[in-house]
C-alpha cells in the first residue's frame, strides 16, 4: 500500500501529541512537581513547628509567676510569626524565587512604614518594655500624671484606666513610659496621713492623746508599723497635729474617711476647736 503523506495541518498538530509533549517537557514537569511538593512540605512543617513552639512557650511561661497572660500571649505569637516567616522564605527559595530581593523589598517597606508610623511604633516599643518590667498589672490602682484610676486593659499600644467616677481613660504607652507612674496598690500596706489644727492656747498633749485613742480603737489600723500621733508644726494661728496610721491597702480609702470623721468629732467633744485664719481689716 503506497505511503500517503499527512496534510501540513495534521503534521503541525502532531507536535502537540502527549508523547511529544512528555518527551520535551516531562523532566521539567517532574522537577517542578518535586519542588512544589517539597515547598508544601516545608510550609506544613513550618506551621506545625510554629504551633509546637507556641505551646512550648505557653507551658514554660506559665511556670514563671511574674509573667501574666498578656506577656505570654505576646511572646507566643511573636515566636510563631518568626518561624512562619523563615518557613515561607525556605519554601519560596525551593521554588526558585530569589528571596534576597523579597527581603530587600520587605526591608524597604518596613522602613517606609516605620517612618510613617513613628508615634505608633514608639507606643509598641513602650508597650513591650511595660510588659517586661510590669510596673502595674490589671486591677492595680495607678496614677499617671494627673490621671488616676484602676487598670482595666493593657495592650502593646495603650493602657486603659477606669477612673473612680467610672470614666474610661486611654493613655498611649509612650506617655506612660516617659512619665511618672505611681502604683497605689503595689504594696500590701499603706499609711493614712491626717493633719488637724488646734489653737495655740489649747493643750496639744490632750489633743494628741485624744487622736491616738480614736486611731487605736479602729481594728483596721495595724500595730506594725506602729501608730504615730505628734505635733507636726505650727502656723501663726494654729498648732498642727499629725496622725500616721498604717493599714492594708484595700482599707486605705475607707479608713481615711472614717478616721477623719471620728477624729473631728472627738476634738469637738474635747472642746478643741480647729482655728481658721482671720482676715484682718485694713486700717
Amino acid at each position: 500500500m503506497p505511503h500517503i503523506p499527512l496534510p501540513a495541518q495534521l503534521t503541525r498538530f502532531s507536535a502537540f501529541s502527549p508523547e511529544t509533549l512528555w518527551a520535551r517537557y516531562g523532566d521539567w514537569a517532574i522537577d517542578r512537581l518535586m519542588q512544589t511538593a517539597l515547598a508544601l512540605a516545608i510550609l506544613g512543617v513550618g506551621f506545625w513547628l510554629a504551633r509546637r513552639i507556641g505551646r512550648m512557650i505557653n507551658r514554660a511561661a506559665q511556670k514563671a509567676p511574674r509573667l501574666d497572660a498578656t506577656v505570654i500571649s505576646v511572646l507566643s505569637s511573636t515566636a510563631r510569626y518568626v518561624v512562619l516567616f523563615f518557613a515561607m522564605m525556605l519554601a519560596l527559595q525551593q521554588l526558585g524565587v530569589q528571596t534576597a530581593s523579597i527581603v530587600a523589598v520587605l526591608g524597604a517597606a518596613t522602613l517606609a512604614i516605620g517612618l510613617a508610623l513613628q508615634g505608633t511604633l514608639s507606643n509598641v516599643a513602650a508597650g513591650v518594655v511595660i510588659l517586661l518590667l510590669r510596673p502595674y498589672r490589671l486591677g492595680d490602682i495607678i496614677e499617671l500624671g494627673d490621671k488616676k484610676g484602676i487598670v482595666r486593659g493593657l495592650t502593646l499600644f495603650t493602657t486603659e484606666l477606669a477612673s473612680f467616677d467610672n470614666i474610661k481613660i486611654v493613655v498611649p504607652n509612650s506617655l506612660v513610659l516617659n512619665g511618672r507612674v505611681s502604683n497605689l496598690s503595689f504594696y500590701s500596706q499603706r499609711r493614712v496621713d491626717l493633719e488637724f489644727r488646734i489653737a495655740h492656747e489649747d493643750d496639744f498633749d490632750r489633743a494628741i492623746e485624744a487622736l491616738r485613742a480614736v486611731a487605736a480603737s479602729d481594728k483596721r489600723v495595724l500595730a506594725d508599723p506602729p501608730l504615730m500621733v505628734d505635733v507636726a508644726g505650727h502656723t501663726e494661728f494654729a498648732v498642727l497635729i499629725a496622725v500616721w496610721a498604717w493599714c492594708n491597702s484595700s482599707d486605705w480609702a475607707a479608713l481615711k474617711a472614717d478616721l477623719t470623721k471620728a477624729s473631728l468629732r472627738r476634738l469637738r467633744a474635747e472642746g478643741l476647736q480647729q482655728p481658721y485664719p482671720v482676715q484682718r481689716a485694713l486700717p
